[in-house]
């Protein structure tokens, strides 16, 4: 009613003719360069990788063509961008860009295959030389990316000083886990006459990000010493131990994409004296192991003991990631000490409403997972999006960025399209 009334011209534009218009364009798209790459003889190098984010807990598999045309012109199409929706393991995605190299009938027309961050290994290689053996008469080789070994040489220098590598990482990581924190962190700078600013870690993947990450900490060495370290933790364990308090624990796992890394994030929740709910990031520390059961539970157990609140816990929170029976299980044990030993697992109701919406939506799941990679593919380029802008200046609409809805999420469905069952038609 706001934009009418401001611009009485403007018409709402229904989501299910947006998804229909971009399944329109996707069709399209896929059946021209079928066509395109049927004419001529042509030879493809495959580039793969795979896009994701932490937020939508999704990951996608990248696949693009590269070849020469009849013009001698060097071209880059994205043949496939496609929802990862099983583990990622090596046979599952040799055979999925064998499934998309034949869906494009260019199977036995490929001279390479490159393999970006989380792909490039050993084993995917030895799943893809069949798919290369057609064109190369059965000789094929791994030649790894010039980046890889320099990062793989670097990496190897770094384990020297892996332990204050991961302090400062951890520093970083605990400073921007909330709002709270970075505020008590800008006060300390202050205090300093510095000025405070968003502080990163560095990313496993790539060699030159430990050399900018300790740039930008080296002028903050102090103040980040004394905020994680000293008056601020020290601060929380003198609060602890002063009074009869008891605490509720909620713990998550926080990860991004870009840096490959993940962090437990521990937060205590309690009642002080003048009867106010607090909360209190305690811990926030890098993964470096694999997010077992009993790894978690006792990193949690050990920052309970670090505060001394081992035997006042009364509840434990888990988030995404962590909220399962063996965690519970390993758990117990943290628990009984307050409770007598009377433990018991209550899942969240959006947990259980999240179960129950995704197994509804099992039915329908083909044109969700068809929705899902159309709304990725025209976000996969720049040059894939202005094609969509495109077809929706042709039609009368303005085009906007759309996003993919959560797994964990139950209702963000709604949000990719307010509603699903539309969908159908198509």
């Amino acid at each position: 009613m706001v934009l009418q009334a401001f611009c009485p011209q403007f018409e709402r534009i229904d989501n299910a003719v947006t998804i229909r218009d971009i399944l329109v364009f996707h069709e399209d798209h896929v059946a021209g360069l079928k066509e395109e790459f049927t004419g001529g003889d042509l030879s493809f190098a495959l580039s793969c990788e795979i896009w994701g984010t932490s937020y939508h807990r999704m990951s996608y598999l990248c696949v693009a063509a590269h070849y020469v045309d009849g013009d001698h012109i060097l071209n880059k199409r994205v043949i496939s961008f496609k929802l990862i929706d099983g583990a990622p393991t090596a046979e599952a995605m040799a055979r999925r860009i064998l499934d998309v190299a034949m869906e494009y009938g260019i199977e036995n027309r490929i001279v390479s295959v490159t393999l970006g961050d989380g792909l490039a290994d050993a084993e995917t290689m030895d799943a893809l030389a069949p798919l290369l053996g057609w064109y190369t008469g059965g000789f094929v080789f791994l030649q790894r990316c010039i980046f890889s070994i320099l990062n793989d040489i670097v990496r190897a220098g770094l384990t020297e000083m892996a332990e204050p590598l991961d302090a400062i990482r951890s520093a970083i990581a605990y400073v921007s886990s909330s709002e709270a924190n970075f505020a008590e962190f800008e006060k300390c700078c202050v205090e300093r006459g510095q000025k405070a600013r968003k502080l990163w870690p560095d990313s496993k993947v790539r060699w030159d990000s430990t050399y900018d990450m300790l740039k930008e900490v080296l002028p903050y060495k102090e103040v980040l010493t004394d905020f994680v370290n000293g008056n601020h933790v020290a601060g929380l364990k003198e609060e602890f131990t002063g009074g009869d308090l008891s605490f509720a624990l909620s713990c998550e796992i926080w990860g991004t994409s870009y840096h490959r890394m993940s962090y437990l994030c521990v937060a205590a929740h309690y009642v002080d004296g003048d009867h106010i709910l607090n909360k209190r990031v305690i811990s926030f520390k890098l993964i470096d192991g694999a997010p077992t059961a009993e790894a978690m539970a006792r990193r949690i157990l050990d920052v309970a003991m670090e505060y001394g609140i081992e035997n006042r816990i009364v509840s434990v929170t888990l988030g995404d990631g962590l909220a399962d029976a063996e965690t519970m299980d390993a758990l117990a044990p943290l628990l009984g000490w307050y409770t007598g030993g009377f433990v018991f697992l209550q899942r969240c109701i959006f947990s259980i409403l999240n179960d129950i919406v995704r197994a509804g939506l099992t039915e329908m799941a083909e044109p969700l997972d068809a929705i899902r990679s159309a709304i990725a593919y025209v976000s996969s380029s720049e040059a894939n999006f202005a094609e969509f802008e495109k077809c929706c200046v042709e039609r009368g609409q303005k085009a906007r960025k759309l996003w993919p809805d959560s797994k964990v999420r139950w209702d963000s469905h709604m949000t990719c399209s307010k509603k699903c069952f539309p969908t159908k038609k198509f």
